[in-house]
């Protein structure tokens, strides 16, 4: 027996008896098909019963703790040798003006 693809209902004749869509109209509606499920390959046999090792993660480089430690000490790098070389500075002048015998 024929069924309606718009309702669902049993079709007698050329109309559905429950929505009234006549039987080729109905026929032309039919849903799509069900797209195929992606192909998913079976699971690989682990030899001797084994169970799989977990791959470890992939090294993304330094952390970002890391780096802010760097930068931090490099500042402080920099910052002691201003120290330094404005002492050098001011000794050079003070030197060039006199004050301090060689």
């Amino acid at each position: 027996m024929a069924f309606c693809t718009t309702c669902g209902a049993n079709v007698q004749g050329s109309f559905c008896t429950s929505c009234g869509t006549p039987l080729s109209a109905a026929a032309g509606q039919q849903a799509p098909p069900a797209p195929a499920p992606a192909f998913q390959p079976p699971p690989a046999a682990s030899p001797m019963g084994a169970t799989p090792v977990a791959a470890a993660p992939a090294k993304r480089g330094l952390s970002p703790l890391v780096w802010v430690l760097i930068i931090v000490a490099g500042l402080i790098l920099l910052a002691v040798l201003g120290v330094v070389g404005a002492g050098f500075f001011v000794m050079h002048k003070v030197h060039q003006a006199g004050s301090i015998p060689s």
